[in-house]
């Protein structure tokens, strides 16, 4: 398990790279799915982690929860670079749904929201009060769950 969230994050860093020097001239659909899936790997991992000491199931500990917030912040940050035109569904295995393709103004507006919402929330972990932190992390939580409400297939 170790490895294979390695790998995924090696993977995201190295075409984050790429994209980044302009290298990347035609990312495939392939490439495209996995390089998001990994970004909400990472997301979900770190999100999970600050939602337990959210709800007290893991001791609340100020400095990991600002790393994993600042991660979060950066992650949604990158996101967006994952859905190039034609990386939908039809082209791998992948939960995005097509309204991200037809409705494509609708999803950036949630993006932007999710952003937004990931930097308050590490700001906020650098020197808010508990409850305030709370606050912020419901606030980025929903703004994570407009968007799959809209954009990504359940389970």
């Amino acid at each position: 398990m170790k490895r294979k969230f390695t790998l995924a994050v090696t993977s995201m860093v190295a075409f984050g790279l790429l994209l980044a020097s302009g290298q990347a001239v035609s990312a495939s659909a392939e490439d495209a799915i996995n390089y998001r899936q990994s970004v909400y790997g990472v997301t979900g991992w770190n999100f999970k982690r600050m939602g337990a000491m959210m709800e007290g199931e893991i001791d609340y500990d100020a400095q990991e929860f600002l790393r994993m917030a600042r991660l979060v912040a950066s992650m949604s940050e990158i996101a967006p670079e994952g859905f190039i035109p034609d990386s939908d569904s039809m082209f791998g295995p992948t939960r995005a749904k097509d309204e991200i393709w037809t409705k494509r103004d609708e999803f950036d507006e949630k993006m932007v929201n999710w952003q937004n919402a990931a930097a308050e929330l590490a700001r906020i972990a650098e020197e808010g009060s508990l409850r305030d932190i709370r606050n912020a992390f419901r606030a980025t939580a929903n703004s994570c769950r407009a968007c799959h409400d809209d954009f990504r297939e359940q389970l």
